[in-house]
């Protein structure tokens, strides 16, 4: 019996699991924080924020006093900067469309990121999965990033599914927690973090990519 069979739907975050981002999204920051004259955050630190709270804590580490007009002048910086290296060549995980056919012929799948909407748009054009997932949502889609559980749960009313029928396929630290806290099993995919610290945090089960979905 496969360990996913207890589940009747999927959904995937983005970055770090469908589409090889993090190193774009991290050279992005990087790029913005020089630019403004801060020491920054290391990306494992707000891998899975949205990008305007991933600020409002560099802002805090630093003693800067945030604003609006202060935090929105550095998101748009920020995703400028990602954009653009992301659109350069998006790192599309390899046979994702592949990968996520075989996984719809058993799962509803759904698709819950903390990247801009333009982001995930990308993402979905580049990969030609948009007709795979049932239910798009962006991190403009909800009021509170992960590790708030907003998006998830958002995510299965759509969905009209139970907590207890969802695996939450994640990569971050933020993410792992906002699927614990949304009630929903998470499957953790190391990359971005040490598997120690997956598991410390809440995922059940650790994989290497969305491949091995295919043999859970």
């Amino acid at each position: 019996m496969s360990c996913l069979d207890q589940f009747t739907t999927l959904i995937f975050d983005m970055d770090g699991v469908l589409f090889f981002s993090s190193e774009a999204h991290g050279a992005a920051y990087d790029r913005t924080f020089k630019a403004y004259g801060y020491a920054g955050l290391p990306y494992a630190e707000i891998a899975g924020v949205r990008t305007d709270d991933a600020f409002r804590k560099v802002l805090f580490n630093e003693d800067v006093v945030e604003s609006d007009a202060l935090i929105e002048e550095l998101t748009v910086t920020k995703r400028k900067w990602a954009g653009l290296l992301l659109r350069e060549a998006p790192p599309v995980v390899p046979n994702c469309r592949f990968i996520l056919e075989q996984l719809q012929e058993r799962f509803t799948l759904g698709l819950a990121s903390s990247a801009s909407k333009d982001t995930v748009d990308l993402f979905l054009d580049a990969s030609e999965t948009r007709d795979l997932f049932r239910s798009v949502l962006s991190g403009q889609d909800v009021e509170n990033s992960k590790p708030s559980p907003e998006i998830f749960v958002k995510a299965m009313q759509k969905l009209n599914i139970e907590p207890e029928s969802v695996a939450i396929i994640e990569d971050s630290v933020a993410g792992v927690i906002a699927g614990r806290r949304a009630g929903a099993t998470v499957i953790g995919v190391r990359g971005t973090v040490d598997d120690s610290v997956l598991r410390a945090n809440g995922a059940k089960y650790i994989v290497s990519g969305i491949r091995d979905l295919l043999d859970l």
